[in-house]
């Protein structure tokens, strides 16, 4: 769990800081404080193991949030199918269906976890362990109303 709380620089941190502040008030506020902690925490735990699956050898630390922060993005898809997201196309400010915006991150991830070695500086096995715990929980929050 402390990689959870270590991050490699002000930027890996405010980024995860911005993503969960995106996704994770419209949980916390449909689900309550502790079933995202909860999230958080167990997306964390999961995205760490997958790393350790995918990397045993490793001897680069996984540090960061980035596997609770992807728990919390696809619980929040999957709680709120019909949310869109504004992101900004070469200065211009658009707005994207939430599942075309992860569709395109989570191919990103599945390209990036093929690719890694043990000198990998970024966890893109700890972002899918994450993404598919929030999965789960957004569905089966969502199928208990």
């Amino acid at each position: 769990m402390t990689s959870f709380l270590i991050h490699g620089g002000w930027l890996h941190l405010l980024s995860n800081l911005y993503f969960l502040i995106v996704f994770g008030d419209n949980i916390e506020v449909q689900q309550g404080p502790l079933r995202l902690i909860g999230l958080l925490l167990v997306s964390t735990l999961a995205g760490d193991l997958l790393h350790l699956l995918v990397l045993p050898g490793s001897a680069i630390p996984a540090i960061g949030a980035s596997g609770g922060i992807a728990g919390v993005m696809l619980a929040y898809a999957t709680l709120f199918p019909r949310a869109q997201l504004g992101i900004l196309v070469f200065y211009f400010p658009r707005r994207i269906p939430i599942w075309l915006y992860l569709a395109l991150w989570l191919m990103a991830q599945v390209f990036g976890t093929m690719m890694m070695s043990n000198e990998s500086t970024v966890g893109y096995a700890a972002h899918l362990g994450g993404a598919l715990v929030g999965l789960a929980a957004g569905y089966l929050w969502r199928k208990r109303g």
